[in-house]
């Protein structure tokens, strides 16, 4: 089996009017700020810097800042009203391998003791300090600050959400994201978390909650296709158990569905099409 799943490709577009007038402070869901965030989450897959400046101009972005250690990536952009924080998730099947059973690490917080995922701690470690110090000397704080990110980048937006503590925090976009700590990180998170999967998405499956504290947070937007493109809420009880045991089944043998599934291409192609349906204004 191929242990590397094809790159992203780097072909989108943003629009010039694209991040006008966006919901910002504490903002409500949007269909249309999903489909920005999630444009963004696919930007920073890109390495080449003087390719990513220009794309986000095209979006009437300013490039502010890149963060690239050990493999943990992301981007600070600006646009008029806000600016936003993009993370960079991984492709490699091998290190989603590697994170199916990791452990979590005790973190004291405000609030107590939390359990969080070890590798996505360390992942964010990396590069948070550098991260707040350009957050707090180059967004002010009258305008609003996004975060999203895909993959092991939706991980790395969560756990940002709980070290910014910024009353202009506006919201945290992920796009199939894996589960990052136990029920008390919840309450950590000061901003709306809009988590967002795509049909049978096998890395939201991970880690596996039995038997261990692992439980997602945030406020779920199910992608599916069913004749016509449809964002919902929520799976029922038994199909989330069902689809996590599935997941974990076919992690191991390797469906190549539920790794198209994963892929930051399908969930902007979904919301766009649920957004065509639905109207564009939402």
């Amino acid at each position: 089996m191929d242990t590397e799943s094809p790159p992203p490709k780097h072909l989108i577009t943003l629009g010039p009017d694209e991040a006008k007038s966006l919901p910002t402070w504490r903002a409500a869901f949007s269909e249309r700020t999903a489909e920005l965030m999630a444009k963004l989450a696919l930007l920073s897959y890109e390495t080449d810097l003087e390719k990513l400046s220009k794309l986000l101009n095209q979006g009437q972005f300013t490039l502010l800042a890149s963060y690239d250690q050990a493999g943990s990536q992301a981007f600070l952009a600006r646009a008029d009203d806000f600016a936003v924080i993009a993370f960079r998730g991984t492709d490699s099947y091998v290190d989603w391998k590697t994170n199916l059973m990791s452990e979590t690490v005790s973190v004291d917080t405000r609030l107590g003791s939390v359990e969080i995922h070890k590798g996505f701690k360390k992942a964010y470690d990396r590069i948070g300090a550098q991260l707040l110090a350009d957050v707090n000397r180059l967004v002010p704080d009258t305008k609003g600050l996004y975060l999203t990110g895909h993959s092991l980048g939706g991980a790395m937006a969560q756990i940002a959400s709980t070290q910014l503590e910024r009353d202009n925090l506006a919201a945290c976009y992920t796009f199939g994201a894996p589960r990052v700590g136990d029920l008390s990180f919840d309450r950590l998170v000061v901003c709306p978390h809009y988590r967002f999967v795509n049909g049978w998405d096998l890395v939201t499956t991970l880690p596996p909650p039995l038997f261990s504290s692992y439980r997602h947070t945030g406020d779920p937007r199910l992608l599916t296709t069913l004749g016509k493109p449809i964002m919902r809420r929520d799976r029922s009880g038994f199909v989330k158990v069902f689809h996590t045991i599935a997941g974990i089944i076919s992690f191991i043998f390797g469906n190549p569905r539920l790794l198209d599934d994963h892929r930051m291409e399908a969930y902007i192609d979904k919301i766009k099409a649920a957004r065509a349906l639905r109207g564009e204004a939402r």
